[in-house]
């Protein structure tokens, strides 16, 4: 596992045992960071390995959420990726690019029932599985959003917490100044929630 903290705040990933070249978001800002690598040792049980500290400035508070990261995975080849820039081809305009892409997302798929019931804890979203499916649950909807709005230079945040009292994935979309919350798996699902609880953000 991978832990990243700066102040009070940290995030904990699980690495590939196979090696997989990962990113990781620097999500808190400016600042000093800590990084700690662990090994597991059994279980539950993990082993420290290693240490290093990062003092990190960042071009823009808006950079993370600009580039493809282990919850966001994407690459040129990547479906997602050829798809928004064909469907934002002529758009000139941020909220025209956004319409389209949530007109994308929330009707070309369908939510998997099954999935959402068998995920894993460690289940990380698989855009290519996405399209090749037409089918996922909350944080794959949300990862795809997030990509494909990545894509047009429109910072997205792929949010996860609990909507009312479900465990849940959303995204944060920067327009006009703001951050705006827009919901995939609510819209596909027809779901409707009152009360968004945000735990982590990538």
């Amino acid at each position: 596992k991978l832990r990243v903290a700066k102040g009070d705040t940290v995030y904990t990933y699980d690495l590939p045992a196979d090696g997989e070249y990962q990113v990781f978001p620097l999500q808190m800002g400016s600042g000093a960071y800590s990084l700690a690598l662990y090994e597991q040792v059994s279980g539950s049980r993990y082993a420290a390995l290693s240490k290093a500290s990062l003092d990190v400035a960042l071009a823009g508070e808006n950079l993370p959420y600009l580039y493809p990261n282990q919850y966001v995975p994407y690459g040129p080849d990547t479906p997602a990726v050829k798809i928004s820039l064909e469907l934002c081809r002529d758009m000139a305009g941020d909220r025209e690019k956004v319409q389209a892409l949530w007109d994308y997302v929330t009707t070309r798929h369908a939510y998997d029932h099954v999935l959402a019931l068998t995920a894993q804890p460690d289940y990380l979203p698989d855009l290519c599985r996405v399209s090749d499916t037409g089918m996922g649950i909350c944080l794959d909807f949300a990862a795809l959003f997030a990509c494909m709005l990545r894509v047009q230079d429109i910072p997205a945040q792929l949010v996860v917490g609990h909507a009312d009292d479900t465990y849940h994935a959303w995204n944060n979309v920067y327009l006009d100044g703001a951050w705006a919350r827009y919901d995939p798996a609510a819209w596909v699902t027809g779901s409707r929630f009152s009360t968004y609880t945000e735990e982590r953000r990538y």
